[in-house]
């Protein structure tokens, strides 16, 4: 996704990371071509001007253009394993610049941890603050040590596997499920002579149970719906049910534009149309969700969430003119460059407008709950949900753009849930874009780290010819082709069905990334194990007493990513409930306490 990012409320952070990055332009340089740069260090005197932390010469950031060359280098979290692996047990920085990489193209005697180069075997990891921030809990163990203490190759104990244990004591957030938008391929969708196979493998193989649809509807174009109400009637043939539907638009028709158009190809007029008299047409805006929702429903289309304007703190780069249509998070102006003159422009507020829509609203029999503020990434989400009043919306709805798999910001995704939580607000993620693995690894850091409930893929289908458009599925003349992305999110949708609670987990050993579902009659059990390394696996899970009476029978799933085993049914391998997880791979297993073979 090639984009603008504007951060709304926080405009004035910027100017102050602006000037911040005045003062520390000189040190900038240096993460380019210092050569104390990530040494070994006792004091800071011996760095040449950079800070000596964690033993080593460092550079402290807020921002990856804190860092020079963003390149080469960016801006990692102190919450993230790469730095937790490089301070070990000494107390880690906020932020500190890192060397980008990919495995084997660090320097001499460094290792590329989380994407990003770190010296190597520094110290012992703090596996506790790590596992516990990817939503597991180690045991206290020594990760990595051998007998005699030594570190092996592979970091594993070399007395054995590694372990994982499920704990049903606690339980945390009930899932509402997965699935993904089909706005933009509604109609290419439904004249394919494949469509309903690929509807039935998404929504009856998969156990995918969320459809996002854009609202498409201007006021006389109700057969432009079709489309949709017959793709979302195939879904429930599938899927036993109506899916969950969620509606939400990338732009209000051309006569609430500014500009005229849905489309955006500059800032200053993106936004919602101004009258001299009433100013934004805020009331526009709430008629034309009312009318909407009444047009759909008349092809039996009831939405059950609504997001008022997706990415509201977006517009796209100058030219592209896609849909879009931009919101402070309260009415106000900003200052733009215009052709090196500075002009200051009015912009509808988000606030404002999400008023005006529930209300609109409210007297519907039955409204949908409404999301909000569905922003391009979980950082943005404050600047608008600290201006919204809470009786307004229902969910927190947030975008993953911008989030590296190697160094997903877990605070942020923590705090995040936890304002939510604070506020009497649920959470949902409802929409992301990324290949197989960091499609796994970001739907397990959004369902863990942030509590959410939800997490929708951005497209569901796609007509893109590039296999790596990020979609799940993608349409081809012949049929349609089932992506690595697919088979990523089908690890969680086709085993932790909606309804099921997550549980603890408990890993020690290494840096994996586990889950654990619990049905509502807990009779059934869900894991989801990935393993983002290079390096093969063997995991011994450690099951509640009435699962581990039944693992023979129990169903598991692996997909290793780069390969052609893609969601391949392995046979239970032993009593001990022991598998291999190959580098790079995810492996679900679903147990359940009757002793016949638990088939989704």
């Amino acid at each position: 996704m090639t984009s603008q990012w504007i951060p709304g409320a926080a405009f004035g952070l910027l100017v102050a990371a602006l000037l911040s990055c005045q003062t520390k332009g000189d040190e900038r340089a240096k993460t380019g071509s210092q050569t104390n740069w990530l040494q070994s260090c006792d004091t800071s005197a011996e760095c040449g001007g950079l800070e000596c932390l964690c033993g080593v010469c460092l550079l402290e950031c807020t921002t990856d253009g804190d860092c020079g060359d963003q390149g080469t280098a960016r801006c990692a979290p102190g919450m993230s394993l790469a730095v937790s692996e490089l301070c070990g047990d000494a107390p880690a920085p906020m932020n500190i610049c890192l060397p980008l990489c990919r495995d084997g193209d660090c320097p001499g005697g460094q290792d590329c941890e989380d994407g990003v180069c770190i010296v190597a075997s520094h110290g012992a990891a703090s596996m506790l603050d790590a596992s516990m921030r990817s939503g597991s809990i180690p045991d206290g163990s020594t990760p990595g040590a051998t007998a005699d203490g030594d570190r092996n190759d592979s970091g594993l104990d070399a007395a054995g596997p590694l372990s994982l244990e499920i704990s049903t004591d606690t339980t945390y957030q009930r899932l509402l499920g997965f699935g993904g938008g089909i706005a933009y391929v509604e109609d290419d969708l439904v004249v394919h002579p494949d469509a309903d196979a690929l509807l039935t493998t998404l929504f009856g193989d998969s156990g995918f149970s969320i459809v996002r649809i854009r609202n498409r509807f201007e006021g006389d174009n109700q057969d432009d719906l079709l489309s949709t109400a017959e793709i979302l009637q195939s879904a429930t043939t599938a899927l036993g049910q109506p899916p969950l539907v969620l509606i939400n638009q990338g732009s209000p028709p051309n006569e609430l534009k500014a500009n005229g158009q849905r489309g955006c190809s500059e800032l200053a007029s993106c936004t919602l149309r101004s009258q001299a008299d009433v100013g934004f047409d805020y009331a526009g805006l709430a008629e034309h969700w009312r009318s909407s929702l009444e047009a759909h429903a008349a092809l039996g289309i009831v939405p059950d969430y609504l997001s008022i304007q997706n990415n509201p703190n977006w517009v796209p780069d100058a030219g592209s003119a896609l849909e879009a249509c931009f919101f402070l998070p309260q009415e106000g102006t900003m200052t733009l460059d215009d052709g090196g003159q500075a002009i200051t422009v009015s912009f509808a507020g988000y606030r404002d407008a999400l008023e005006a829509v529930s209300t609109g609203l409210a007297s519907l029999a039955s409204p949908p709950k409404i999301i909000a503020p569905d922003t391009s990434s979980a950082a943005e989400s404050d600047g608008y949900t600290e201006v919204l009043a809470a009786s307004t919306y229902d969910v927190v709805g947030f975008h993953m753009y911008g989030a590296q798999t190697g160094v997903v910001d877990i605070a942020e995704l923590e705090r995040l849930g936890r304002s939510a939580e604070l506020s009497g607000h649920t959470l949902m993620q409802t929409e992301m874009s990324a290949d197989g693995l960091s499609t796994a690894i970001l739907a397990h850091h959004a369902l863990t780290a942030a509590g959410a409930e939800a997490y929708l893929a951005t497209a569901l289908v796609s007509t893109s010819p590039e296999p790596d458009s990020g979609a799940l599925t993608r349409l081809t003349d012949s049929g349609f082709e089932l992506l690595e992305p697919y088979y990523a999110l089908r690890h969680f949708a086709r085993y932790a069905r909606p309804g099921w609670s997550r549980v603890d987990t408990r890993v020690s050993g290494a840096p994996l990334l586990a889950s654990a579902w619990l049905s509502p009659d807990e009779d059934a059990l869900a894991v989801i194990v990935i393993n983002p390394s290079d390096t093969e696996l063997e995991l011994q899970l450690r099951l509640p007493a009435p699962f581990e009476a039944t693992w023979p029978s129990a169903v598991v799933e692996r997909t290793v990513f780069g390969t052609a085993e893609l969601g391949a049914a392995l046979p239970p391998s032993d009593e001990r409930a022991t598998f291999t997880l190959p580098g790079t791979s995810v492996v679900t297993v679903s147990v359940s306490t009757e002793p016949s073979p638990q088939t989704p």
